[in-house]
């Protein structure tokens, strides 16, 4: 509302000078609605007609920076009459998320000042804020069915337009006495067809209802990026789960090469009967390289709660004592793992919390496999084990807040920073690191059942393991693939696990590194000490300034090459390339013609490679 003053003067005038008072009211429109000129949006009207074909009109719907109050700047105003007793009329009232009337916020309701020309004139007006999705708005309207013998003024007709509501939104009319009165109507696929199109009606026949509520979910746009802006879809298989829940429970990932996703209960993959997904269920979804075919936006309403009433999600045991893995989904705001719970099925036990966290909660990523969590992002799909059969369980309204690291999750993740590192990646770009410890209490937690794609472990379904011989299981990994070691001091031997083929040995204090060409998919580890491995592969002296030798051990016989690469990857110069046949081969480099600066040396017979850190320095 803005004020503003016109101040006239003459010198004929009886009165001069004159001062007049202008007020100009902008109305903002608000979101929903719908307007045949395209010029503006009126909200959502609903109009109550009695018997006698006498009616009032009310508008509801949400905008920016409205509020529970009065928002004069959407044409609110408060009432300061009680509702009529001698024509028909209806009002909203103020009402809290309980559907309890807030005092001295508009006891009389609210009216509408909104002309016909800017806005779609009403009798009652409540807008409310559009950044309040997260919670259904409740919106009260009470009636005065007309004049004398009232109970005569029924069936009363509420009718509205379904296009009026945002695309991806939920809205429910119901009584004021949780359903004892009439059962709740869902207003985008329900309602009784009217005259026109698109338009739909509710009968109230009960003479005793002199009052009702709308609840309505706004849609809500969500972006599928991560904190950094990054896409959450990736080509290829990723584990998701819906982010906000679709009209209908429609599948949001069109164009995926699957059609129909897959999510895991029962020990095995399964999909849905038709093109539908659920809230709180994560499903694995493939796409292809083309970004463009890779949504990255979705409409719908919150997801906030996931309970035996409220979109329910059972929970599953594969065999009784072993427990089951279940693909479970986020809500549309981030929760603590510790804020997930269960609910009993039946007259049976509910599942026991710790035991989830116990066995941790997983995400996977699509070039890295599987990584434990302590906090669910929406729009990822998890998986997490349970001891007996139930119901999956959060409500965001009553989840614990806290930032904290469950003390199992953190406790595991101060293993790993004290392991030996053996990473594992494929020539698809995809990498994996396994974790070998000397820490002799280490409780292993399996890892979730094998995904659809890229995935390494060890024999036994651990990503841990403290056994000095341990077998590497790989799968749906594109060869070659290279094995290294990084972190802790730590020297490992690999070998073919089926026919005991020698591949090389790797060394966390020296970066090398052991390439497979051929299509093993189980790779035995055997840790060895230094000293039984009577290693020699060196340059001496490094930093170099002119002149070196490079030694290097031969565990084979045969050919072998010694290459020298810079700091970005090229080779730079062939040093050797002949048959070898003792244990360990000594050869002179050269350093002039090569400039300053970080060198690697490049030892490869066949699988066996051994990678060496060359400085010049002139």
């Amino acid at each position: 509302i803005y004020t503003g003053y016109i101040t006239f003067e003459s010198d004929y005038a009886i009165v001069s000078p004159v001062r007049i008072k202008v007020t100009f009211i902008y109305f903002r429109p608000p979101l929903e609605g719908q307007d045949p000129a395209g010029s503006r949006l009126n909200g959502i009207p609903l109009t109550i007609t009695n018997v006698d074909g006498e009616s009032s009109r009310v508008v509801f719907g949400t905008g920016d920076r409205a509020t529970l109050g009065v928002d004069s700047l959407y044409g609110e105003h408060a009432k300061e009459t009680e509702l009529s007793s001698t024509e028909m009329e209806a009002r909203f009232y103020p009402v809290d998320e309980f559907g309890e009337e807030v005092d001295n916020i508009a006891p009389f309701g609210f009216g509408d000042f909104a002309t016909s020309d800017e806005q779609l004139k009403s009798n009652s007006r409540d807008i409310r804020s559009s950044d309040d999705t997260t919670r259904s708005l409740i919106y009260k309207v009470k009636f005065n069915p007309g004049a004398e013998n009232k109970n005569q003024r029924y069936p009363l007709i509420v009718k509205w337009n379904k296009k009026d509501f945002i695309d991806g939104s939920a809205a429910f009319i119901r009584d004021t006495k949780n359903g004892q009165l009439f059962a709740p109507v869902n207003m985008i696929t329900e309602g009784t067809p009217c005259d026109g199109q698109n338009e739909f009606c509710f009968k109230i026949d009960d003479p005793n209802i002199r009052e009702f509520i709308i609840e309505y979910t706004p849609a809500k746009l969500i972006e599928y990026t991560d904190f950094e802006g990054n896409p959450l879809i990736n080509p290829g298989w990723n584990l998701l789960s819906l982010p906000v829940k679709p009209l209908g429970n429609k599948n949001p990932w069109v164009n995926a090469i699957n059609t129909r996703p897959y999510y895991f209960f029962l020990n095995s993959y399964q999909q849905e009967d038709d093109n539908t997904v659920r809230p709180g269920v994560g499903y694995f979804v493939k796409y292809g390289p083309d970004p463009a075919n890779i949504p990255t936006t979705f409409r719908g309403t919150s997801i906030f709660e996931v309970s035996p009433l409220v979109n329910p999600v059972r929970v599953y045991v594969a065999d009784e004592g072993r427990g089951g893995w279940n693909t479970v989904g986020a809500p549309t705001t981030p929760i603590n793992v510790e804020a997930l719970d269960f609910r009993a099925f039946g007259q049976g036990n509910r599942p026991d919390k710790n035991y989830m966290l116990q066995h941790g909660v997983w995400k996977y990523m699509t070039k890295e496999g599987y990584k434990e969590v302590s906090e669910l992002q929406p729009g990822l799909g998890y998986w997490l084990k349970v001891d007996t059969d139930g119901y999956y369980y959060f409500n965001t309204a009553n989840a614990k807040e806290t930032n904290g690291v469950p003390a199992m999750f953190d406790a595991r993740n101060s293993v790993k920073n004290n392991a030996t590192q053996i990473v594992v990646s494929d020539n698809n770009q995809s990498s994996k690191a396994l974790y070998v410890t000397n820490n002799t209490e280490l409780n292993s937690i399996e890892l979730p059942p094998l995904p659809p794609s890229f995935d390494v472990r060890f024999d036994g379904n651990t990503e841990m393991t403290n056994s000095n011989e341990s077998i590497i299981k790989l799968t749906n990994v594109e060869y070659p693939v290279s094995i290294s070691a990084k972190g802790m001091n730590g020297t490992f031997e690999l070998r073919d696990a089926a026919t005991n083929e020698y591949f090389g040995t790797i060394s966390s204090d020296d970066f090398s590194s052991v390439e497979i060409e051929s299509s093993s998919n189980s790779i035995k580890l055997n840790r060895v000490e230094t000293e039984d491995l009577n290693e020699v592969n060196n340059v001496y002296p490094n930093p170099v300034v002119s002149e070196a030798t490079i030694s290097f051990n031969a565990p084979v016989e045969g050919n072998y090459t010694v290459s020298l690469i810079n700091s970005v990857g090229n080779t730079v110069a062939n040093l050797y390339n002949g048959n070898v046949n003792e244990s360990v081969k000594t050869i002179n480099f050269n350093a002039n013609g090569f400039a300053s600066g970080n060198y690697f040396v490049k030892v490869q017979a066949g699988s066996y490679n051994k990678i060496m850190r060359l400085q010049i320095v002139k």
